[in-house]
């Protein structure tokens, strides 16, 4: 007959308690690896975006799924770029122009802000969206929104803090480049202007030519020239409109 031992029976259940901690412990281990691959390739696909429209509609719906959020939206006032870029995905009972006017008082605050002073990661605006200040070579260049909970990034700081300096890095990029662009096609038509003024065209040829390359220029759907009538001493209006 089998003899019982006394404790035998604590000593496998301390043993099968001890094999479920490193099971879990392994698993935990396995989530966390899943969650800094999945971030790399997030952020692999930031640095590599051709432009910045591309960047915030692939971007904007990816992250939010990943960190759980219900919506984002993205808030670039990049020095190069001739005007500021809002991009919002997924965001609901608040419109975008509310939602863009929040994020330019938040970002003219943050402007007012040295940026030695503002070591903040992130604060709440409205009760409920979460924003993070996009950084990059010391200047604040744009804002990253989440409508998250109470619980924040489901993600280690550090790990969150690597992608959004990621992210502001592809964006000044992008901004240099979309204004080198610009900058190239201003002198494309400048170098149109001048090579039509300088042939003999009449006054109306002349004046239609140089109008719609300012038209070009500055993205206008109409312009004006005011010219000066000696004879009658008052202002003669000609007029051209885009296609």
């Amino acid at each position: 007959m089998s003899k019982i031992y006394p404790g035998s029976f604590d000593k496998v259940g301390c043993d099968l308690k001890g094999h479920d901690v490193e099971e879990e412990m392994k698993m935990n281990e396995r989530l966390v690896t899943s969650e800094v691959l999945k971030l790399m390739d997030l952020g692999e696909k930031v640095i590599i975006a051709s432009d910045l429209d591309s960047l915030a509609n692939e971007m904007l719906p990816e992250i939010s799924r990943f960190v759980g959020s219900k919506g984002a939206f993205l808030y670039i006032a990049a020095p190069q770029l001739f005007t500021h870029r809002f991009y919002c995905r997924g965001v609901e009972d608040i419109s975008e122009t509310q939602l863009k006017q929040l994020c330019t008082e938040q970002f003219d605050y943050l402007m007012g802000i040295p940026i030695s002073a503002t070591n903040t990661r992130s604060w709440r605006i409205e009760g409920r969206f979460t924003i993070f200040p996009l950084r990059d070579k010391q200047k604040h260049i744009g804002l990253l929104g989440m409508d998250l909970g109470d619980e924040g990034i489901p993600i280690p700081s550090n790990l969150w803090d690597r992608y959004l300096t990621a992210l502001a890095t592809s964006i000044s990029h992008l901004a240099e480049q979309r204004k080198s662009q610009r900058q190239l096609i201003h002198l494309n038509n400048y170098m149109t202007v001048s090579s039509m003024l300088a042939q003999p065209l009449g006054l109306h040829d002349m004046l239609e030519a140089a109008l719609y390359c300012c038209m070009e220029v500055v993205s206008a759907e109409a312009a004006t020239v005011l010219m000066l009538d000696d004879e009658k001493e008052n202002f003669l209006f000609y007029q051209v409109e885009g296609p």
